[in-house]
């Protein structure tokens, strides 16, 4: 393919599949990091409607992310990569970091975002619940003049961003928030989904804040076996539509019908295309994979 897109179609070939979506597993039980690494393959109008690998994404949860707010944290992490795909790198090369900072009760404190593309652009979203608001942070060109602008020290720490780095950052908007708004963004939301009572046929009602707006996300559960990336195996496939947004847009995300709950496949179907992201399977044992993941692999190979 010899296709290069802009900025924004790039960001539409490959986040907005993603984040709509993004999971990260939660540890099962053990204080160990847990690890687990996804393959992402897209197909629609930008690959001639053949089915093309773009993306490697690894999602990470460490049990002790510090203390931030005065809370104990843990730390949930998403990064992803086109550089083991050829193709993908030529069409648009990506590298993403998104990081969740969660208090104990897996509600989010801190998000930091990160994309390096052609541009390289940064955020940081803080859910100040003492404050009951939440602001956002971007970055900038050049150097913020107004102090008041600027995000608060304990967020540029917490996030590892340098002092210097951090005048760059400017408040971009603020929105009111409860205490005990029971809120996500999207990291703590698959927890949430992970952690729930699932049952065939129920119905789930998810208010999420990305940065910019709230968005109501209604999740509908069923059962069925998967069968896909060389999984076979009882699941809960999660039917997850946002109010407001036309028909035709779809996202649906499997997690294993066992106590574990470990995300074995995320689907996304946008007008430009369909992105699949499918849980890698370790059968050699390289210790990559968590206990969770691990254990799953049992009923497979």
């Amino acid at each position: 393919m010899s296709i290069r897109v802009s900025n924004r179609q790039g960001l539409i070939l490959l986040l907005v599949g993603l984040l709509a979506m993004n999971g990260v597993a939660r540890a099962a039980q053990t204080p160990s990091t847990e690890r687990l690494e996804y393959t992402f393959s897209y197909r629609g109008i930008f690959s001639g409607f053949l089915s093309m690998r773009i993306a490697k994404a690894i999602f990470i949860l460490q049990p002790d992310g510090g203390r931030f707010a005065g809370r104990e944290t843990r730390l949930a992490a998403m990064q992803v990569t086109t550089e083991p795909f050829g193709k993908a790198e030529m069409i648009y090369p990506i590298r993403y970091s998104y990081r969740s900072w969660l208090d104990r009760e897996w509600r989010p404190l801190l998000v930091n975002e990160h994309l390096e593309t052609d541009e390289v652009s940064e955020e940081l979203l803080w859910f100040d619940r003492e404050g009951a608001r939440v602001c956002r942070y971007v970055k900038r060109p050049d150097p913020v003049a107004a102090v008041a602008s600027l995000p608060p020290r304990e967020l540029l720490e917490q996030a590892g961003i340098a002092s210097q780095q951090g005048r760059f950052m400017e408040k971009a908007g603020q929105q009111p928030l409860a205490e005990d708004t029971p809120v996500w963004d999207y990291l703590s939301m698959l927890f949430y989904l992970r952690r729930a009572k699932l049952q065939a046929g129920s119905r789930l009602q998810l208010p999420v804040f990305n940065g910019k707006r709230f968005k109501h996300f209604q999740v509908e559960v069923t059962r069925e076996r998967l069968q896909a990336g060389g999984w076979d195996r009882p699941a809960y496939r999660l039917d997850l539509s946002e109010k407001g947004r036309k028909r035709g847009i779809k996202t649906s995300i499997w997690i294993s019908d066992d106590a574990q709950r470990v995300p074995l496949r995320f689907y996304a179907k946008r007008a430009f295309g369909a992105f699949d992201g499918v849980l890698d399977p370790d059968p050699a044992g390289s210790g990559d994979l968590s206990e969770a993941a691990r254990e799953s692999l049992k009923l497979v190979f």
